[in-house]
Order: structure tokens, then C-alpha cells, then sequence
């Protein structure tokens, strides 16, 4: 009896299991958006190369460092190619070298050769265009990080021009300190 029990029980969860994952699998294709809508929204990538570039678990490699204050910000800068324009993801770290827990509020320009801003993508128009909501939702740049004692806090990103002229200017302001770094052609 106790063998049966069991047995059905165990058949009773591979049951549930296998139509949720199901329920998952058709939820996950009817989110995404299509060809159509993917070339709306001005992205252009295919799904191979957006899938390798938003990875979530990719490492970040940092360009450049400036540390003031006890807070270091680092950067990265990452030039994906499309068809009707480029983007351009900055990855940001931000290490707490004190003893004690720091709030930011980080605010974040790019300017390119000319002087000219490049616009981001709000994390709304980026998961639209993109379906990479994972990624978004793990490392998208937030308001405001609290950081531990010597802990750190990572934000990315995403901006869109027609053009890119090196060298860009990448400003990093948070509170009355400001970071400032050129970004060479890769």
C-alpha cells in the first residue's frame, strides 16, 4: 500500500511539473515580441546576438577606474553593430571601499566626438525591444544603490545612435563628486 502511495504520488508530481512546465514554455513565446516589433523598436539584433551580448551571467571586464572618496567607479564600454543603428552598452561598478554601508544616487552622460548626448533606453523600451527582461532586471541601472562595507553595486546601460564618434565622453556623477572618462574606439 505505502509502495502504491508513493508511486502515485510520484506520478502526480511528474504530472504537474510537466504541464507547468509547458504552461511556462507557451507563456514565454507568446511574451516575446516579433520580427516586426523588434525592428519597431529601432533594435535590430538578431536573436543570437542578443542572446550572447545580455547574457546574465557575463563577465564584465572594466576600461578604466577612478576612485574619490572612498567609492570607486569603474566602466566598460561595449559597441553592438545593427542595421539601423548602434548600440552602445556601458557597464558600471561601483566598489564601496569604506567601513560602512554608502547610499548613491548615480547620474549618467554620454557625449560622443562632436559633443553631442547619446540618449539611453528606459529598462521599459530595452525589455520591449529585446525580451532580455532577465538581464534587465539583474543588472539595469537603478536609482539609488545602497552598498556594503567594501561591497559592490553593478549597473548597466543601453544607449542607440545612428552613428558613433570616438572618443566618447562618459560622465559618472554621484552627489558632488563627479567621474570622468574617455572612451577610445575598441
Amino acid at each position: 500500500m505505502e509502495s502504491t502511495l508513493t508511486s502515485c504520488s510520484k506520478l502526480a508530481c511528474a504530472t504537474a511539473l510537466s504541464l507547468l512546465l509547458c504552461a511556462c514554455a507557451s507563456l514565454q513565446q507568446a511574451g516575446r515580441p516579433s520580427a516586426a516589433d523588434t525592428t519597431r523598436a529601432g533594435s535590430n539584433l538578431a536573436a543570437s546576438d542578443d542572446a550572447k551580448v545580455f547574457a546574465p551571467n557575463q563577465e564584465i571586464a572594466t576600461k578604466s577606474s577612478i576612485e574619490k572618496n572612498h567609492l570607486a567607479v569603474s566602466y566598460n564600454l561595449q559597441v553592438i553593430p545593427g542595421k539601423q543603428e548602434q548600440l552602445i552598452r556601458i557597464s558600471l561598478i561601483f566598489r564601496n571601499h569604506q567601513k560602512a554601508y554608502r547610499h548613491i544616487w548615480p547620474h549618467i552622460t554620454l557625449h560622443d566626438a562632436r559633443g553631442q548626448a547619446i540618449k539611453h533606453y528606459s529598462m521599459q523600451q530595452f525589455v520591449k525591444m529585446s525580451a532580455r527582461s532577465q538581464w534587465a532586471n539583474m543588472y539595469w541601472l537603478k536609482r539609488s544603490y545602497r552598498i556594503p562595507p567594501d561591497g559592490i553595486a553593478i549597473g548597466e546601460l543601453v544607449y542607440h545612435c545612428q552613428q558613433i564618434n570616438f572618443p566618447m565622453k562618459l560622465e559618472v556623477r554621484i552627489g558632488k563628486e563627479s567621474f570622468s572618462f574617455t572612451a577610445e574606439q575598441q
